[in-house]
């Protein structure tokens, strides 16, 4: 089971993690559907070693201090990059494997079948959603925004006559990737349950 999360979030995680390394992998879904193949996968304790093991192809993994995992996801952020938190159930010493992915919906299998095809299982919506101030927007952006570039999910919409973004709630996975590219900073996060 995943789940999406903005990156205050997943620094959040990092920092109370109990892991002291981890290490950087590849993409397997990326690979799957062909897309530029880079290192993008966080695996935390005790997952490493099992990690190593059952990808002797990878040669160029990288073994990540607690402070430069930090950095990693503040660089997935800056690219674009959605941030997502993964068990797979439980080892036989009940220690539940963890990865943290950094990808877009067109490469993440669980996250594309969420966004595409209604499917919830395996992928879950972050706890938040985006919101906009209208006049803060209004003051910001006189034509098409940024802001709408850097949503992987589809769920903004501007109108060029209200000059004014909204946010379509149940399309919002409440990722926060939108956030920096607003000049006005119009675009928050607020809690998801504050929506009927």
């Amino acid at each position: 089971m995943g789940q999406i999360l903005p990156l205050e979030d997943a620094i959040k995680v990092l920092e109370m993690s109990p892991s002291r390394k981890f290490i950087l992998m590849h993409c397997a879904c990326r690979r799957y559907f062909g897309h530029k193949d880079f290192a993008s996968c966080l695996f935390f304790e005790p997952v490493i070693e099992r990690a190593l093991r059952e990808r002797p192809w990878e040669k160029d993994s990288k073994i990540l201090t607690k402070a430069k995992a930090i950095e990693l996801e503040k660089e997935m952020d800056r690219k674009g990059l959605t941030h997502s938190l993964w068990d797979a159930g439980v080892t036989r010493e009940g220690k539940p494997p963890i990865v943290m992915c950094h990808c877009l919906e067109t490469d993440c299998m669980p996250t594309r079948l969420r966004a595409h095809y209604g499917v919830i299982n395996g992928q879950r919506k972050s706890e938040y959603v985006a919101v906009v101030d209208t006049e803060k927007c209004r003051a910001g952006c006189k034509s098409k925004p940024n802001c709408m570039h850097r949503c992987p999910f589809g769920a903004m919409r501007y109108s060029p006559l209200q000059q004014v973004l909204s946010i379509n709630v149940s399309k919002c996975f409440g990722c926060g990737l939108c956030r920096p590219s607003c000049p006005t900073g119009a675009i928050g996060l607020v809690d998801r349950l504050s929506f009927p």
